[in-house]
């Protein structure tokens, strides 16, 4: 079985870090205020929504086997026998990526 992480444009990635920033930002504003306390709700939001964004980057990859490609993302899986598979090609749509 070999197994291959998935390519991050240079796009996704440098939304992910903005997005990042944006919420540190926010919860280390709401910390010199001390209003993290007070909302609760807020922080925790924060600190999944950054957990949610990273995940991807680090869950998804292939595995091939010898007749099996299986394809995994967050909690999302693929199995696509490679009978099936036509060609392969580069591109960069973004409706054929995972």
């Amino acid at each position: 079985m070999q197994i291959f992480r998935s390519k991050i444009d240079w796009w996704v990635l440098g939304f992910i870090i903005s997005m990042t920033g944006l919420l540190l930002q926010l919860l280390l504003t709401m910390y010199a205020k001390g209003t993290m306390i007070q909302y609760p709700e807020h922080t925790t939001v924060y600190i999944l929504t950054i957990i949610l964004l990273w995940s991807p980057i680090f869950t998804t990859y292939y595995s091939l086997d010898t007749d099996m490609l299986t394809v995994r993302s967050l909690f999302f899986k693929w199995h696509i026998p490679l009978a099936n598979i036509q060609k392969i090609s580069a591109t960069d749509h973004l409706d054929v990526s995972p």
